[in-house]
């Protein structure tokens, strides 16, 4: 049971008072013994995994967890000590309490053969530590000393007797002598732990920390003796130091400074830290004053029945059950403890079962660990990021085998130093992608102290897409900058991150594009890596995990579903009527190969038209084998699948037809789709409908055909990567696929837009879309449709920083319009110019510098010198100039450089003035130049002008 939650309780001092924190803790036992339906009473040592105590709230630490008494026996000794170490006058010199009674008393309690027993213990379930300082440091700046009843690597203490520890953490100035403790000639003198740490709760959590690493947490009860008041403290010896005065003051508020301290800590998180202190009645009731041990149980007993703190021990209650389950009978939550203890308090016995049946609300589950308590500010859990693109799947079914190996390999506490990586593999469509979700939704459920991210790895656009929205969510400085290199910016994030997080990288099967081909970088290369951190990959290539390096038991492969579950899913929305012939559905389901997504798509088609399993299983043998040949060879592995007849294919060949005869714009939709990139399609990119209404019914069409999936809160969706390629081949077998995508040119050319600031965020979406489209134009019509869109995208790319890509872009969007419109025309000479500057940004000199000087020569026979475009070609041509005056072989470029920024720049003046913005570019431009030549004092008169 090492991975079960704990429970932590800390208990102040406070003298005679501390017969609150027994009452408290009574109250607490008594709830749990009506619970279980047991006579005897329970234990707080079977309930605490570690009780922390400072002087009376030690004295009662040690009688609970050490010696193991049940609260009623620990109550009733704790008053018989009260009675004989307070009822005896004090010293008349001393002015203390006589020390040895308490030690009488302590012995007395445990037995002639246990009175000297030592502190450590080699078994005990419950660990017990109370507090001390030593007499020289009675403000305990090195922090109080801990006598524990356990062994620990770092800082142990002296093993002294149970009764020493008792008498240490009870050695108040003013009431008792301080004790020595420890080896003839090395002995430390030690007085109550209550100077500076009255409230052991930060110990408690501190030492929770180091002994109980990355364990949950299921409550931690802090129990106090009374509010602060100004503690009447009896006279002390006028020979008392006046740091010692200071310590007594220090003693009177420290438990209320230090429980207003945890409330900040706890502000945001519930039912994880209680407090309990009477507030009213204790506070003119002295630390000796034992006969007021009536009055302590009677406030205390007052402050219980209050509404709020009952509803408060209710919740600790349900806490301390339920971190003690260990299975369920029946209706019953089974609950194991120790047999109990023995009269004497010493024997734990061997383990019960007890049932428990909830009698309000449901049963806990706890999620911070130890670490998380220990820090300066317990984060709220509410705060955990989510960035998955997709709601919860309600139609999910079984695959329960498959998300117990992930969840012993995914959550971040898997594997504690190393960033754990993991993989779904399976062909498309056995529902790798749903499964991933499901685990996604398990892992917030149960570890929602994990961020949680996801980004699809179709293409490099899309993913640097998914990764800019996990840095929006960070809030990650400069994650929309223009040229940020947003995959370094979320790498170094997350491999940084105090957090525990998992991120899930869905579709991650292109090898080439996973670990570059040829030298490139890979996006492998991009992935974050931390041992606070998880990755989950989904992929149907098998290379895909091999070059990733994922470790055999980090593999999880899915084939079909069980046939339970496949019948299950088939008949989730149909009439028992459509499957009630038991044979056909059999071998329907033996024909869609038991995979999820044939089964989903074949139910949709059947629930919408009333179909019977046996009419679809004839339409499903009636299909074409060629087009099964081709789809086996299109998308799968020609090796391993090349024998195989894929039923997809046929599934998807009946509801092609349909569709395109049903539903034209549907049919439309779906055509375009299968050009576009597979993730995040927007609607807006789709051609619009006769009405808004004739749209939503297509795209609900193939909704329900459940070939796209919507993106949760997004008008936008997804299509799957199979039936992409399953429509793309149908189109090219009906002949279709030739106007299609010169259709899908010219729409997209009507709805991408020209890039700039104002419209970034549309056409950063659009952008993998025109990029898949675009790989399709041979079979464009429209040469004015497609050299716009491939100037547009050119544009977008280049602003984005990726100039291989738009330097593809760019190059064929001018040889269609030289053709198209001649070299002299100005949309030719803009697209030459930018051409220009995009190879100037690679460093390809010379060709730019051509470029542009045949770009100035046509602008100035086309418009004139002075023209303001002549005047851009002149000013980037004087630049690339200036970019090469740095290289011993292109001496003299600096000084044609300056000939042409003055030139430029007194034309932009004549033209456009002084003042304007294009005007001071050309200045600022100048000045550049004549700083590289070392002309500093014009360089800076020319900054100075600006």
């Amino acid at each position: 049971m090492d991975d079960r939650p704990l429970c932590l309780l800390a208990l102040d001092g406070g003298g005679i008072r501390g017969l609150s924190e027994l009452v408290v803790l009574e109250e607490i036992m008594n709830r749990i013994k009506y619970d279980l339906d047991v006579d005897g009473d329970l234990l707080p040592a079977d309930f605490f995994d570690l009780i922390g105590g400072t002087s009376t709230g030690g004295l009662v630490a040690l009688l609970l967890g050490r010696l193991r008494r049940s609260v009623p026996q620990a109550r009733r000794e704790y008053v018989r000590i009260a009675e004989e170490v307070f009822s005896l006058p004090r010293y008349l010199q001393k002015n203390t309490f006589d020390g040895r009674k308490l030690e009488e008393a302590v012995k007395r309690l445990l037995g002639n053969d246990r009175s000297e027993e030592k502190m450590l213990e080699r078994d005990g379930s419950c660990k017990v530590f109370v507090c001390a300082v030593p007499q020289q440091d009675v403000k305990a700046r090195a922090g109080p000393r801990l006598f524990r009843t356990y062994r620990v690597r770092e800082n142990a203490s002296f093993n002294c007797t149970i009764w020493e520890a008792c008498r240490a953490t009870s050695a108040a100035p003013s009431y008792f002598e301080p004790i020595k403790i420890g080896d003839d000639g090395e002995q430390e003198t030690f007085v109550d732990g209550g100077l500076g740490y009255n409230n052991p709760v930060e110990q408690v959590l501190e030492e929770a920390r180091r002994i109980f690493p990355g364990r949950k947490v299921a409550c931690v009860v802090s129990v106090g003796t009374g509010v602060a008041s100004a503690i009447a403290f009896p006279d002390s010896p006028k020979t008392s130091p006046v740091k010692l005065i200071d310590a007594l003051k220090k003693m009177a508020t420290e438990s209320d400074t230090t429980a207003e301290k945890m409330h900040g800590r706890f502000q945001n998180v519930k039912d994880v830290y209680f407090r309990f202190s009477v507030d009213r009645g204790l506070q003119a009731i002295g630390l000796e004053e034992w006969k007021e041990l009536s009055n302590v149980r009677t406030f205390t007993t007052e402050y219980l029945n209050q509404r709020v703190i009952s509803e408060q021990v209710n919740e600790v209650v349900k806490a301390l059950l339920a971190s003690k389950i260990v299975g369920q009978e029946g209706s019953n939550i089974l609950i194991q403890l120790s047999a109990g203890s023995s009269d004497a308090g010493c024997s734990q016995g061997l383990p019960r079962t007890l049932g428990w049946r909830p009698k309000e609300g449901s049963i806990p589950s706890f999620h911070y660990t130890t670490e998380q308590l220990a820090s300066h500010i317990v984060v709220p859990l509410s705060r955990r990021h989510w960035v998955v693109p997709f709601d919860r799947n309600e139609d999910f079914i079984g695959r329960k085998s498959a998300l117990s190996q992930l969840l012993k390999r995914i959550p971040p506490s898997a594997v504690k130093d190393a960033c754990q990586r993991a993989a779904i593999e399976g062909l498309g469509g056995v529902g790798k992608t749903q499964i991933a979700l499901a685990a996604a939704f398990l892992v917030r459920d149960e570890h929602p102290d994990c961020h949680i991210f996801w980004v699809p790895a179709v293409d490099a656009a899309t993913f640097e897409n998914g990764y800019r929205k996990i840095g929006q969510q960070l809030q990650i400085p400069g994650i929309d900058d223009d040229k940020a290199d947003v995959r370094t910016l979320v790498k170094t994030a997350l491999s940084q991150s105090a957090d525990n997080w998992l991120l899930i990288v869905d579709n991650a099967d292109d090898v080439e594009l996973l670990c570059g081909a040829a030298g490139a970088t890979g996006l492998r290369d991009c992935l974050p890596s931390s041992y606070r951190g998880s990755i989950l990959f989904t992929t149907r290539n098998h290379q895909v995990v091999r070059k990733l390096d994922i470790p055999r038991m980090g593999v999880v492969r899915v084939a079909g579903m069980s046939r339970l579950e496949a019948a299950e899913l088939l008949q989730k929305h149909l009439d028992p009527a459509q499957t009630s012939d038991s044979e056909s559905t059999t071998e329907l389901l033996n024909f869609l190969a038991d995979l999820p997504l044939a089964i989903k798509q074949a139910s949709a088609y059947m629930d919408r038209t009333g179909m019977t399993t046996r009419q679809y299983l004839g339409h499903c043998r009636s299909s074409e084998g060629r087009l099964i040949e081709l789809l086996s060879k299109d998308f799968e592995d020609r090796g391993r699948y090349k024998s195989t007849q894929n039923p997809i294919a046929a599934t998807w060949l009946i509801s092609f037809r349909h569709i395109s005869r049903d539903t034209q714009l549907a049919a439309q939709y779906l055509r375009f789709m299968s050009l576009l990139a597979e993730k995040e399609i927007p609607k807006s990119l789709l051609p619009p409908g006769k009405s808004e209404l004739e749209a939503d019914e297509a795209i609900g069409t193939l909704k329900a055909y459940a070939f796209i999936t919507e993106r949760a809160g997004q008008e936008s969706y997804d299509i799957h990567r199979l039936v992409r390629l399953a429509m793309r081949s149908w189109l090219s077998e009906k002949g279709e696929l030739k106007a299609c995508a010169a259709s899908l040119i010219q729409q997209l050319d009507k709805a991408f837009p020209f890039p700039e600031h104002e419209n970034r965020a549309v056409w950063v979406m659009y952008l993998p879309h025109a990029l898949t489209a675009l790989g399709f134009r041979n079979y464009s019509t429209d040469n004015a449709a497609e050299s716009s869109l491939l100037f547009n995208v050119a544009e977008s790319s280049y602003i984005l920083g990726k100039y291989e890509d738009a330097e593809e872009l760019y190059r064929p969007a001018l040889k269609l319009r030289t053709e198209m419109l001649g070299a002299e025309h100005p949309a030719t000479l803009t697209c030459m110019s930018n051409l220009a500057v995009l190879l100037n940004s690679q460093g390809k000199y010379k060709e730019a510098e051509a470029m542009h000087r045949q770009a100035l020569k046509l602008w100035t026979a086309v418009l004139g010198a002075e023209h303001p475009s002549t005047l851009t070609s002149m000013s980037n041509l004087a630049l690339v100039l200036d970019s090469q005056g740095k290289y011993k072989e292109a001496e003299g470029k600096y000084e044609e450089a300056e000939a042409m920024h003055r030139q430029a720049l007194k034309l932009w003046t004549e033209v456009l003035g002084a003042e304007h913005p294009d005007t001071l570019t050309s200045m600022n431009n100048l000045a550049l130049v004549l700083y590289s030549q070392g002309k500093y004092e014009e360089a800076e008169a020319m900054h100075r002008r600006r």
